[in-house]
């Protein structure tokens, strides 16, 4: 199998908060709750856009680093996974171009749009093929 890498200044955290509701069924109204559970959706919608060109395998959970990928040293989440053959990196870095994700949340910069930008001025997430090491998964 091959990997790819998504490395993004939009939070992505991955909380698993997946639910509005306290588990006795009873509505949330806790900031804290609204604020994990966008991270959660904005994870969420990666993972979604992966889905419409192939079948993401052994996704790692997002890590939250430090790194001047982007120009300025900034915060920026990166996970990878694997796929089987068929993948054009094309066609999913336009499947997530222009894509509206929620802002605000734990990123080092102001994203000046709340959409996912492959390409451009804005850009905020690159998509690229991990260097094969020569195993396998």
């Amino acid at each position: 199998m091959k990997r790819i890498s998504i490395k993004t200044l939009i939070d992505i955290t991955q909380t698993n908060v997946k639910r509005n509701t306290k588990p006795s069924g009873s509505p949330l109204s806790d900031k804290d709750h609204d604020f994990r559970r966008n991270q959660q959706r904005n994870y969420e919608t990666f993972i979604q856009l992966l889905g419409l060109s192939f079948l993401p395998e052994n996704i790692s959970t997002p890590q939250k680093k430090t790194s001047s990928i982007f120009g300025d040293e900034q915060t920026v989440w990166e996970f990878e996974c694997s796929f089987s053959d068929g993948f054009d990196i094309n066609k999913v870095m336009g499947d997530f171009h222009n894509i509206p994700i929620i802002r605000e949340l734990e990123e080092s910069v102001a994203l000046p749009i709340s959409c996912i930008f492959t390409h451009g001025k804005h850009m905020n997430t690159i998509i690229a093929m991990t260097p094969n090491d020569g195993q396998n998964s």
